[in-house]
């Protein structure tokens, strides 16, 4: 058995060990222990960035990486994100967007909160190897007991993360105590389309990774961010351009053989799985919205 073979074949059992370790966990660690997964296998969905979503998709003949580039691009346009903003990213991956927007955008500062070390290691490396550390900050945190002052943010923001948050609602909370008057909270979010008695696309049911109270309609969802106190509520999907782009696209990515030979067999497996019967994943997408949210805290 060749030294290649023996290295792939060690990779593979330490997933299989790590993906135990994911369904094992109890809730509380299943999201940290999923993404820690992940970042033992990074940059899997694109080939340039380690962008950590489902990408938005406005135009044909995308990759990923574009894809995931123009989401982030969509929520700094709905968060106005500019020149002096101090924002916090709550669940940031890997940090793509910090860095797309400290280019795009010069804000003032921006700091990360991630459930995950891996990823935030990943983060200050990068930070500290582009000398970024004065503008980019990032941390270990949970978002549903954010570590900082009352109004210290102009912007809060949540990059496809939100979803995974127990609850979303305390994390509406949390984001609506840090913020200053006058800012605004942003978020790119994952919900049902409709919500039915036996749900079959309810994540909860086989994966455990999306809290049940965080399951809810584009209604419902801006309805609690009014509660929670926030106004100039607007809670936008924008799925059209979101899943059937991206299946079709993962589709023929997954049959790369480069993409093949560096998956771990457990993103592979899944994806594979996923992926094989089009016309039932593309019903169960049919039943998950895809939205753009953006809600002010009063002046």
């Amino acid at each position: 058995m060749t030294t290649s073979v023996i290295g792939k074949v060690t990779r593979d059992v330490l997933e299989i060990g790590r993906a135990i370790r994911v369904v094992a966990a109890p809730p509380a660690k299943r999201v940290q222990r999923l993404y820690e997964l992940l970042y033992h296998q990074s940059n899997l969905m694109g080939d340039e960035t380690s962008y950590v979503n489902m990408g938005y998709w406005p135009r044909e003949s995308m990759t990923i990486d574009e894809a995931s580039q123009a989401l982030a691009d969509l929520v700094a346009d709905a968060g106005e994100f500019g020149s002096g903003d101090r924002i916090l990213d709550v669940g940031f991956g890997y940090g793509d967007q910090d860095f797309r927007w400290l280019e795009t955008c010069k804000p003032e500062k921006i700091v990360g909160v991630n459930v995950t070390p891996g990823q935030v290691r990943a983060a200050r490396e990068r930070a500290r190897a582009e000398s970024a550390t004065r503008h980019l900050e990032f941390r270990e945190g949970v978002a549903t007991a954010l570590p900082f002052p009352d109004e210290t943010f102009d912007k809060v923001v949540a990059l496809e993360s939100a979803f995974h948050f127990s609850t979303r609602d305390q994390f509406f909370a949390q984001a609506f105590r840090v913020l200053r008057p006058g800012g605004l909270l942003v978020t790119a979010d994952v919900i049902p389309f409709e919500v039915e008695e036996k749900d079959s696309a309810d994540p909860e049911k086989t994966s455990g990774i999306v809290p049940k109270a965080n399951w809810y309609t584009r209604d419902v969802y801006a309805e609690r961010l009014n509660t929670t106190g926030f106004h100039e509520v607007d809670v936008r999907s924008i799925r059209e351009h979101v899943w059937e782009p991206w299946r079709l696209y993962m589709s023929r990515k997954a049959q790369s053989p480069a993409f093949r030979s560096r998956a771990g067999i457990v993103y592979r497996t899944v994806l594979r799985r996923g992926l094989r019967d089009g016309d039932k994943l593309k019903s169960e997408l049919a039943k998950i919205d895809y939205v753009v949210a953006v809600a002010r805290k009063k002046a």
